[in-house]
């Protein structure tokens, strides 16, 4: 498990950035007075948090003690720039004073290749209205730049950087603390271009100290609900059309259909325009397509469904996932424990925003997490987006995190209501174009949703702290 230590300063409070992604990463918090509450050894799992004033305070031997630290394999995040102070000692890791800019006001950030950063960051710029960052003149060669800004000045200037010690690493983040609340949200931020820049500093941090792999894109997903359905046969078209064009724009985008097991007489040639690209189907319902919390007797319902699916399977040569979806949004906590008992994976769903006991829990986890864990049957909720709500920007931010981006459509979106072939009864196939022009354009893996949903439970297991808070995020 990894560990965050926040020692006495602002930029090491429990609203601080460092602080809300020590939490996301689902590291124990441990708050010091002083440095003298730190232990003699760490793990490579341990993440040290400071302000740049109050590291500028510290003693030679305190110094010391955290150069020994660092060597052994933590992480040090120092944020900010001490007051008054025209440079950045980065004695006792490196010889070195850096001369800190005069000039603050910046109108462009952009984000190095270094492999510290994720990997969907390589690269991007933004550029807008003028804002404050702070910026160091001539780095050094043995320094790593994670992020740089343009003055207005023309010159463009290391506002986040990197310098490994030993098996250790200290990651310098020149922007001033912010003001975010502890309950705020995380993907909210990092959706907006202006702001994106000012938290990624305490993410890479963060990433390091719980050992993720900043290589390692998330997947995506795109998901059809109400397909198939019985005596369909005018829209193999427009279905062609749609599975074409996404596999056009992104080639081996998986799309996954949501299925009604009532549905036992789709046309055949509807399915056989499915085959010839990456798709799949899931649960659309224990059996019927009504509000499940309606339902008198779901083992009933399940039991039916079963034998309808295990139908359609011989039949047509296909497989459903264990997957479940409910009808209309509508999700049924209730059932989780039969869906557990049949051997379901995971049930998708938009996320909502939880309450929990835990106030530090509040605001940020509902679209922060990959999923979330019900807190009474264990089972494992699934996050997906609408993909009219997947911006560019919005994306950019998951994908920085390592969620899953799950995209949802409804038939009336794609085109695919009955007899749209023969008049327009709206939607259209460039629906999903967002999604997949940013998947295409960063190389994130196609995925189907059962593929997804064992990444997510494979890499949490049930004792894990992360775990834990997927688990809160749940608690009614």
């Amino acid at each position: 498990m990894a560990i965050c230590f926040l020692i006495d300063s602002v930029a090491a409070s429990a609203d601080c950035a460092a602080a809300r992604f020590a939490r996301l990463r689902g590291a124990r918090q441990v708050h010091c007075e002083d440095l003298d509450s730190l232990p003699g050894q760490l793990s490579q799992r341990s993440m040290i948090a400071i302000s740049a004033s109050r590291l500028r305070e510290l003693s030679g031997r305190h110094r010391s003690h955290l150069a020994n630290l660092v060597g052994e394999g933590a992480t040090l995040y120092v944020r900010g720039v001490a007051q008054s102070c025209a440079t950045l000692d980065l004695m006792p890791f490196a010889s070195v004073e850096l001369a800190i800019a005069p000039e603050h006001r910046a109108v462009g950030c952009r984000f190095t290749a270094n492999r510290m950063l994720p990997a969907v960051l390589a690269g991007e710029e933004m550029v807008g209205d003028l804002f404050d960052a702070p910026g160091a003149e001539r780095i050094n060669p043995a320094i790593e730049e994670l992020l740089t800004v343009r003055h207005v000045d023309g010159v463009e200037r290391a506002a986040i950087f990197a310098l490994r010690y030993g098996s250790g690493c200290v990651i310098y983040d020149l922007h001033t603390q912010d003001d975010t609340g502890a309950d705020a949200s995380i993907v909210a931020p990092l959706a907006r271009r202006e702001m994106l820049h000012r938290d990624i500093g305490a993410l890479v941090a963060a990433n390091r100290a719980a050992g993720m792999e900043p290589a390692e894109l998330p997947p995506f997903n795109l998901t059809i609900d109400d397909r198939p359905v019985n005596f369909d046969h005018f829209n193999v078209a427009p279905l062609s059309a749609l599975l074409r064009h996404i596999d056009h724009l992104c080639p081996g985008t998986h799309t996954d259909f949501a299925w009604t097991p009532r549905h036992t007489s789709p046309c055949r040639g509807y399915l056989e325009a499915m085959k010839e690209f990456s798709t799949g189907f899931v649960w659309h319902g224990l059996y019927r397509h009504v509000d499940h919390r309606l339902i008198s007797h779901p083992a009933a319902e399940l039991t039916e469904g079963t034998r309808m699916i295990r139908q359609i399977e011989r039949r047509f040569g296909i497989r459903f996932q264990p997957i479940m979806i409910f009808p209309f949004e509508r999700s049924t906590p209730k059932q989780f424990p039969l869906l557990v008992q049949a051997g379901f994976l995971a049930v998708v769903e938009e996320p909502r925003h939880p309450s929990s006991s835990d106030p530090n829990l509040l605001g940020y986890l509902g679209d922060s997490l990959p999923a979330r864990v019900d807190a009474t049957s264990g089972f494992t909720v699934l996050y997906r987006y609408l993909a009219a709500s997947l911006t560019r920007e919005r994306m950019l931010a998951m994908a920085a995190l390592g969620l899953p981006i799950i995209a949802v459509a409804h038939p009336d979106e794609v085109g695919l209501k009955r007899l749209s072939r023969f008049w327009d009864r709206g939607g259209d196939i460039s629906h999903f174009d967002e999604v997949l022009k940013f998947a295409s354009s960063k190389g994130l893996p196609p995925r189907s949703l059962e593929d997804i949903a064992g990444d997510v439970r494979r890499t949490q297991p049930a004792n894990d702290r992360l775990t834990q808070v997927m688990r809160a995020a749940g608690e009614p």
